[in-house]
């Protein structure tokens, strides 16, 4: 019986899944371009043209730490500043706890993740629904974190009044390693 090969890929990288360890850090596979310049190249990681690339893939953005001069002008009217979610220790030795620090920032305190995993975001939802929810950072995969701060801030157009809770978030198995839902302190 002959099995095509990217069948076995497949069945390999499902049984991995967001909860399995991976262990190759070696991965060959490219990365899919998703910046949205319009220069014509396939690659991930360099642009040969003379465009101004606005990458927003993990090897141009390693960190998930946004950037706080970008949201300088941020306010702190939502009523929901100063709440917190404890996120318990969950896959991936994720844990940390999260408060919400004006209208557009959550800080992560003492966040730990050990970096593996497919796809790995923060997200954010309401009543636990994370599928339906959105990003709050870049791909984390592949960084480890130890009792560490992060930043994020809610893109463009959300608020806190789309999410009450938050969420280590594997995208590519909708698997959440760690969440909780924002409580008032």
């Amino acid at each position: 019986m002959h099995i095509h090969p990217a069948l076995l890929i497949l069945w390999f990288t499902s049984i991995l899944g967001c909860s399995g360890k991976h262990t190759d850090s070696g991965d060959t596979a490219p990365e899919a371009d998703t910046d949205t310049d319009s220069d014509s190249d396939s690659d991930s990681d360099s642009d040969s043209d003379s465009d101004t690339d606005t990458d927003t893939d993990a090897d141009a953005d390693a960190d998930a730490d946004a950037d706080a001069d970008a949201d300088a002008d941020c306010d702190s009217t939502h009523p929901m500043i100063g709440w917190v979610a404890q996120m318990p220790p969950g896959a991936h030795d994720s844990s940390g706890t999260a408060t919400i620090m004006d209208d557009c920032t959550v800080e992560v305190t003492q966040f730990n993740f050990d970096g593996e995993g497919v796809d790995v975001r923060f997200y954010g939802g309401l009543g636990g629904d994370y599928p339906g929810g959105f990003a709050i950072s870049d791909d984390i995969f592949g960084t480890v974190y130890s009792d560490e701060t992060v930043t994020l801030t809610l893109p463009d157009g959300k608020t806190f009044d789309d999410m009450d809770g938050i969420s280590v978030w594997c995208v590519a198995f909708d698997v959440s390693f760690t969440d909780a839902m924002f409580e008032a302190p």
